[in-house]
């Protein structure tokens, strides 16, 4: 005789889920959402009106505003610093994604944040515009010449590594007003799976990058810095996690600006920008970029090392972190926030740096060597703090609205309407000629499987 179960008990009673609506999901992801405050008030005090100018008369959200700054101040920094620990040097890249409904002020915050970046770019391409009209330089002349590049939108991986980068050892940043055109521009070149990816992944913490092509013509980047931000719509958001770049820890490598509440940005049309107030902020970005050159790709970076109480101050958030993972009953979840942990540990050291730097700026104190102190690693790990919770949020919220195959819906209803393991396996296998044992236990196979790869879809909260 076939027993009839409730498949979903067979979880709760090994303690590997429990049924949660997809509401009250929805609401704890908000309540996370507005506690998870961007925290403002590490940047500098002298640079803080102008963020919150732009917070109050912009109506932009805090995330978009200090992740847009965070990068301002990466890109003008580029390769010149570097944060030492033992014997690692960690550059301080910023990868960073807007999260936001369309008119929520993405492209607004970096447009406003990123104008100095973008000034400087303007003079490189009248520059190269006069190069490129002169009479006396030949196509092949060009070729010999330095291309000066501080922002790119639209370039070739292989254009990117083997023209671009050489030429600006200090780095470059891609801006992508939406995020996918970066994603989806990889491996554009290749019918097949190309190395866009790799050298992405290369990139992120800066380490050497080399290619040979036919020929024997051979390319290296000691230390390749880029920076990539844009701007993504919740609704496409899954898009980023395909081909199982959450496992592989890829997506983590983006910093997640999540606002704290869903709005349309209503920017106040009778404010007018103190020019004061917004030249504290071009200034320093352009003395950053300008004074901190970098002649060539060997050029050695200034070094900042941690004192004794900030590097005690990282390992003990790691401690605590970890200890939060390792009581998780799900190894996905554990999988998961581990990718995360780790890719934020490493931010929190380019925090570190990013903050120290940035204040030597505003301090007009000389760029030299330096020591990262415990009250500036503090500062870095509140960073840390909301950059780590916002990653989880959007993890979340994109494995609640995952896509499922067909077959796995097929399996969720039969599932939620009481069906037995037996019942799923005549479904499934009427046509099959082999017992109703052999059946049930195919079908009990298939959907324990189904739940664990598709938890949300029957559900199930795993713990």
């Amino acid at each position: 005789m076939n027993t009839v179960i409730n498949i979903q008990d067979h979880f709760k009673g090994s303690n590997a889920a429990a049924t949660i609506s997809t509401q009250d999901l929805a609401a704890e992801l908000e309540k996370r959402q507005l506690e998870n405050v961007f925290p403002i008030d590490v940047f500098h005090k002298a640079i803080q009106p102008y963020m919150q100018a732009l917070i109050e008369h912009y109506d932009l959200p805090r995330a978009y505003v200090g992740l847009s700054m965070l990068t301002a101040y990466s890109s003008a920094i580029g390769t010149s610093y570097a944060v030492k620990q033992s014997q690692n040097l960690t550059y301080l890249p910023i990868w960073g994604c807007l999260e936001g409904i369309s008119s929520s002020g993405k492209s607004l915050a970096m447009d406003m944040i990123l104008k100095p970046l973008y000034s400087i770019q303007e003079k490189y391409d009248r520059q190269w515009k006069e190069k490129q009209d002169d009479d006396n330089l030949s196509r092949e002349d060009l070729k010999y010449e330095r291309l000066m590049t501080a922002v790119v939108r639209d370039v070739h991986i292989s254009t990117l590594v083997r023209s671009v980068m050489p030429d600006n050892p200090k780095g470059v940043t891609k801006i992508a007003d939406e995020i996918l055109e970066w994603i989806n521009g990889m491996n554009q070149l290749s019918r097949k799976e190309g190395t866009d990816e790799q050298f992405y992944l290369s990139a992120w913490n800066c380490r050497p990058y080399s290619g040979i092509r036919s020929g024997k013509e051979k390319f290296s980047i000691p230390r390749p810095f880029i920076n990539v931000v844009g701007g993504i719509q919740p609704t496409i958001m899954y898009k980023l996690f395909k081909n199982d770049r959450d496992t592989t820890g890829f997506i983590f490598r983006l910093l997640f600006a999540v606002p704290e509440k869903v709005k349309i940005a209503q920017p106040d049309s009778s404010y007018v920008f103190e020019e004061e107030l917004e030249q504290i902020h071009t200034k320093r970005i352009e003395q950053l970029y300008k004074a901190l050159y970098v002649e060539n790709e060997y050029d050695d970076p200034r070094m900042l090392t941690m004192d004794r109480r900030a590097s005690k101050a990282l390992e003990t958030w790691r401690r605590m972190r970890i200890s939060k993972i390792n009581h998780m009953r799900d190894v996905r979840d554990m999988e998961i926030h581990s990718g995360i942990l780790g890719k934020i540990s490493e931010y929190a050291r380019r925090f570190a740096g990013i903050l120290h730097v940035s204040d030597l700026a505003y301090n007009h104190h000389a760029f030299e060597d330096g020591e990262i102190s415990e009250q500036t690693m503090d500062r870095a790990l509140q960073l840390a703090d909301y950059f780590y919770e916002s990653a989880a949020t959007v993890y979340e919220r994109v494995n609640t609205t995952v896509v499922a195959p067909a077959e796995v819906l097929r399996l969720a209803s039969m599932v939620k309407a009481g069906y037995s393991y037996a019942m799923i396996g005549e479904k499934l296998y009427e046509r099959v000629k082999i017992t109703d044992n052999a059946k049930e236990k195919r079908a009990e196979r298939l959907v324990k499987k189904a739940i664990q790869d598709y938890p949300k879809v029957f559900g199930a909260k795993n713990e």
